[in-house]
């Protein structure tokens, strides 16, 4: 997740240039779904404050790749493989699994992103050092 990293900085590039053309608005606390930018890809703008970690929920998707790019702001994602955790519930239409379990937390920062596979579990928007607010990209790519 270094910065200095060409891959990451291309990445970054591309991410942010695709919120742009897909003309990603932030308001407060909202989700923007785009429609499909390609075959089975979608994009998501979140705007949130980022949150104790005592409020955070593990979850995993069957059917997606997450690529979560922050734009402006800082969290901690909680991660653990998904065989390490225990299901709490599974919600089919929205692809959503519930999980709990314990796991470790990865810092990001403005034009850091993460990728995380259908066998992630993960824990987005937990704050790092006290609540801010947190502008992000989540690409979904469908898998299969």
């Amino acid at each position: 997740l270094e910065k200095s990293s060409k891959f990451d900085i291309k990445w970054s590039r591309t991410l942010r240039k695709a919120a742009e053309e897909f003309g990603v608005v932030y308001t407060p606390d909202s989700t923007v779904i785009s429609d499909e930018i390609a075959d089975g890809v979608y994009a998501m703008a979140q705007y949130y404050n980022s949150k104790p970690i005592s409020e955070g929920k593990y979850e995993a998707h069957k059917k997606f790749i997450d690529i979560q790019y922050i734009v402006n702001g800082e969290e901690l994602i909680g991660w653990q493989t998904l065989n390490k955790m225990s299901l709490i519930e599974f919600f089919e239409e929205k692809d959503f699994l519930h999980m709990q379990g314990k796991g470790d937390m990865v810092p990001l920062t403005a034009g850091n992103f993460m990728i995380l596979y259908p066998e992630d579990a993960h824990m987005p928007g937990i704050e790092m050092n006290g609540s801010v607010p947190v502008e992000k990209i989540v690409v979904k790519v469908a898998v299969g």
